[in-house]
């Protein structure tokens, strides 16, 4: 955190990289325990924020995020872990003037999408890019 501020503070950019796609890993019910898994692979599915669904990295496989439990009906969730949704949201909380830009799959899908954050990133549109990185 000092090492970021000090680098804004001197005009300077900085990279950030996450291997974690969406907002968080995993939803779990404070309950039980069920996470939800992907009824294709058998893999835990990722919670994204933006969409407010859960999705399997493997298959793209995607449901709504549920309100309750589909193992005890219990409406007591959580997401545990951190992605690229979840911490980008968190960098423009701690650093509200920094212009923050994130590249995953989620925001390079569209045609030039990726090349067009590194444009931004290189003419010094972007303070702080947010890069998924596996």
């Amino acid at each position: 955190m000092d090492e970021i501020e000090e680098s804004l503070g001197n005009g300077e950019q900085i990279i950030l990289f996450q291997n974690r796609r969406g907002f968080a890993p995993l939803l779990e019910c404070l309950t039980c325990g069920h996470t939800p898994q992907c009824s294709n692979c058998d893999v835990t599915l990722t919670y994204h924020q933006y969409k407010n669904q859960l999705r399997c990295h493997y298959c793209g496989f995607h449901t709504a995020l549920p309100e309750s439990c589909a193992a005890c009906g219990s409406p007591e969730l959580d997401t545990k872990g951190f992605g690229t949704e979840q911490i980008e949201e968190e960098i423009k909380k701690l650093f509200p003037k920094a212009k923050v830009g994130r590249m995953d799959l989620d925001t390079t899908r569209g045609k030039h999408a990726y090349e067009k954050i590194i444009t931004s990133f290189e003419q010094h549109e972007l303070d702080i890019r947010w890069e998924h990185k596996c």
